[in-house]
């Protein structure tokens, strides 16, 4: 599935540097009509990637 994110004209100037960034986070409101969905967006931001994994105890299923 597809959704198409729309980022207003008078929320762009605000949110520029990050609406150009290949990786982002999207908070908004979805749309879906005649099997189109869109996320209006309201703010964008960064996502918090860990770049090692978080360590889980090993589990014994025996």
């Amino acid at each position: 599935m597809f959704i198409n994110v729309i980022l207003w004209p008078s929320l762009y100037p605000r949110y520029a540097v990050l609406a150009k960034t290949t990786f982002l986070g999207i908070a908004g409101t979805l749309q879906a009509q005649q099997g189109v969905v869109h996320l209006v967006a309201d703010r964008p931001w960064t996502p918090r990637v860990r770049r090692t994994p978080a360590s889980t105890p090993s589990r014994d299923f025996d």
